[in-house]
This record gives C-alpha cells, structure tokens and sequence, in this order.
C-alpha cells in the first residue's frame, strides 16, 4: 500500500507539472527505502532534515 500512495503522489506531481519529486527517509528505515526504490525514486545523496541525517530519493517526472 505504500508503495501505491508513492506512485499515486508522483502522479499528482506530474498532474502539476513539476519536474521532479523527493522522498526523504532515515538511514534505519529500509522499509522505506525499499517502498521508495520500488516506486522508482533513486538515491540521490543525504541531507540533514529536522536535525536528523536522511537519505534523499529522486524521482524525475519530465525529460531534460
């Protein structure tokens, strides 16, 4: 079901015409790395957010 809501959300993206979309997940929650992977985000790099270190997932929707 996670993975669907990740699709459903980078279509709603698409709908608005952004170029891109992230996902952003704690480097102990491989459940959700593996949702994001799934659902076609690739791992772009880490950042920190909210004062935790995270992985950070792209996904392009539009073409260069």
């Amino acid at each position: 079901m996670a993975t669907e809501a990740a699709l459903a959300a980078a279509d709603f993206a698409r709908e608005l015409e952004f170029d891109e979309v992230i996902a952003l997940t704690l480097p102990t929650n491989v459940a959700s790395q593996r949702v994001a992977e799934k659902a076609g985000f690739r791992r772009a790099g880490k950042c920190l957010h909210a004062g935790l270190p995270h992985l950070l997932f792209r996904m392009r929707l539009a073409g260069d």
